[in-house]
């Protein structure tokens, strides 16, 4: 009978033996990283109650991707990083909704790929700091894998990009977030001066939470800096 890999304190690359996966591999480990290479089929077996540092999923094509993504976060929640196959907005939209930390597009380019993994340790380093699924902030609730967002448990209905953007300011919450890590993180795109489209859906996020009750000065405008939730 196959055992089970190893990967608890690994990072685990759940994709094909190709150019891509052994260039990675090696990237990893020349950073001092436990890269460990895992059959898509057998991802979720190699789970098995152990926890990665990580994980690279290069997700299949169609609704076989989503729905591999929210089988994973019922058995993991370390950080994942996913590699769609379409390349497109939608596609990566719905890998984010389904529960990735991030999305490349394929066909992905390594460094990249070992530079987005980087900062994914960073953001969530081992131990307790481990991937939100629920952020609470008083009467305000957001659920991630439903993109669900109550007001004292009044649901306010948002768009994928408006939940995106209002998650993100209540995990930084007192902090000021500065236009182009939002413009990248939310819209997926380099931030422009002459782009304003990053402040509707704000205002637009302002609005429906002040109709379900929610303090409109909760999310804040930061002139010259860029916005905030307190």
């Amino acid at each position: 009978m196959r055992q089970n890999p190893v990967i608890t304190d690994a990072i685990m690359l759940a994709m094909g033996e190709d150019r891509f996966s052994c260039a990675l591999m090696l990237r990893l480990r020349q950073g001092g990283h436990a890269p460990v290479l895992c059959p898509i089929p057998d991802t979720l077996a190699a789970l098995d109650g152990r926890e990665p540092l990580l994980t690279v999923v290069c997700l299949p094509v169609g609704e076989a991707g989503p729905a591999l993504l929210h089988q994973f976060r019922q058995l993991s929640g370390r950080p994942l990083l996913a590699i769609e196959a379409s390349g497109s907005a939608a596609g990566r939209i719905a890998a984010l909704a389904r529960g990735a930390d991030d999305v490349l597009s394929a066909p992905a380019d390594v460094e990249e790929c070992h530079l987005r993994i980087l900062a994914l340790l960073r953001r969530y380093p081992p131990g307790p700091g481990l991937p939100a699924r629920v952020l609470q902030a008083d009467s305000l609730s957001l659920e991630r894998q439903q993109m669900r967002v109550t007001v004292d448990q009044s649901p306010v209905a948002l768009t994928p990009i408006q939940f995106r953007l209002l998650w993100i300011l209540v995990a930084h919450r007192d902090q000021v977030l500065d236009k182009p890590f939002l413009y990248r993180q939310v819209l997926e795109k380099p931030f422009s001066a002459d782009d304003r489209s990053l402040d509707m859906h704000l205002c637009r996020v302002r609005r429906k939470l002040a109709e379900a009750g929610l303090a409109p000065e909760r999310l804040k405008t930061v002139h010259g800096r860029g916005y905030g939730f307190s």
